[in-house]
């Protein structure tokens, strides 16, 4: 009787070892693919990353542009910059 509840207990824990191991094998797959889901996140991240700096570095360089093209404008319009002196061409008879 005592093999018998022995054996019984032997089944017993060899069943719940091999479902221990089922769960930890399923587990391990189902992070592997939660790892491999977020790493292309993380991929198209880094591509966006990428294309806006190159967008900021464009920006950059027509900001430069800018003052310039805001100078010209500002004086179009008879403005000068502090402690400037324009002269305006008037045309005579």
């Amino acid at each position: 009787m005592k093999t018998e509840f022995k054996e019984k207990q032997s089944l017993v824990f060899r069943i719940a070892v091999a479902a221990l191991l089922v769960w930890v094998i399923v587990s391990l797959f189902q992070l592997q693919i939660d790892i491999r889901d977020k790493q292309a996140d993380l991929d198209d991240l880094q591509a966006q990353i990428v294309a806006q700096q190159r967008i900021n570095e464009e920006l950059e360089g027509k900001n430069a542009d800018d003052d310039e093209y805001l100078e010209q404008q500002a004086r179009n319009k008879g403005l000068a910059k502090p402690g400037e002196i324009i002269y305006k061409e008037i045309p005579g008879n």
